[in-house]
This record gives C-alpha cells, structure tokens and sequence, in this order.
C-alpha cells in the first residue's frame, strides 16, 4: 500500500512522564485520517513529531515516502498545517501574511489567498489539522466538513485531523486512530 505518511514506534517523555509511547500509524495517500482522544494525552504531540517541530525519544516518521530529519526542509514544502494556534504577524494584513506564506513556500499561484486559508493556500499533497471544528458552531463545522470532502478528491490531498469529538471525525474520516489517557493505543478502522 502507498502510504503518505508512517510513524513507527514513537515516544516523547517530558521530565519524566512518558506522553506517547509506541505510537504506529499508516495513512494511505488520499485518505481523511481521524486522529480522535481526549484533550490532553498526546495528540498535539504527535502532530509536532510528525512536523519535526519537536524530536521524538524514540522511533521514525516517513512522510511523502522519505525518513523525516532535521534537513527534511524539501518535504515540507508539501504539506500544509495548524498546530494549536495559527501564528501570524500582527502588523500585516491577512492578505500580506498570505502572500508572506506563499512565498516561503514556493508558491506563485496567489490567486488562491482570495478563497483558502493558509494551511491549504499551496495546495499541500498532506494536511495536517490539530482541532479545526473546536469551538465552531454547528454551521462552522458543516462548513469545515464540507470544505475537507471537497480538497480531498479535487486536489487530491490527504488529510490528517485530530478532535476530541469522535462523532464529528467519524462521520468525516476514512480511518480513526483513538488515543486512550495513560496508555497509547491505536485503533484503525475502515
């Protein structure tokens, strides 16, 4: 199978206290991976070891087909995300902190910024979302919901999204991965 993105055995600890532990996860190129588990026990984690914002204890991630390192700067390219908070320059317009993203990315088609959010503007082969319906209404999350159905086949783009609300990610998601507090276990269903 042709998988976008693999972790294998991934563990963080912090001062002592193990957060994730053995963490395996195998998404297929074009799928809507639900990543579902209560605030708290890992999931944010795992999406910055995924990133290479934070180096893992132990274990690997394989995303787009290459091991991630801390020269992985190509793949990236590639990939779209929010992680916790979106951060940007307070002095700038949207559209400046847009074209700003553009060009850091490599991306000459602006005329995108008019309709999509940062972490879909360059058209990335993977997204990465952490919590994108947390604390919408039910209309923004409809809206959300619809908006992830319609990148996923038109741009062909795989989607890696984490929530506390299994209801929601359930209804949306090709495949869920559940994390549990105090033990980490993966779960994947079709």
């Amino acid at each position: 199978m042709d998988y976008i993105m693999e972790t294998v055995g991934l563990r963080k600890a912090y001062k002592g206290n193990i957060i994730v532990d053995d963490v395996n996860i195998h998404i297929p190129k074009g799928e809507i991976y639900g990543f579902v588990g209560p605030n708290g026990v890992g999931k944010s984690t795992v999406m910055k070891m995924i990133l290479n914002l934070i180096q893992p204890d132990a274990g690997k991630v394989q995303l787009l087909g290459e091991k991630v390192t801390n020269h992985s700067y190509e793949i990236f390219k590639k990939v779209g995300s929010i992680i916790a908070n979106p951060y940007f320059y307070d002095k700038m317009t949207a559209r400046q902190n847009l074209d700003l993203h553009c060009e850091y990315m490599g991306f000459p088609n602006k005329e995108r910024i008019d309709a999509i959010a940062r972490a879909i503007l360059a058209r990335p082969q993977f997204l990465i979302l952490d919590e994108p319906i947390n604390a919408l209404d039910p209309e923004g999350i409809r809206e959300m919901r619809n908006l992830f159905q319609k990148l996923n086949p038109e741009d062909g783009t795989t989607i890696f999204i984490s929530s506390h609300i299994l209801s929601e990610v359930d209804f949306l998601a090709d495949a869920l991965g559940i994390i549990f507090p105090r033990a980490f276990h993966i779960q994947y269903w079709v």
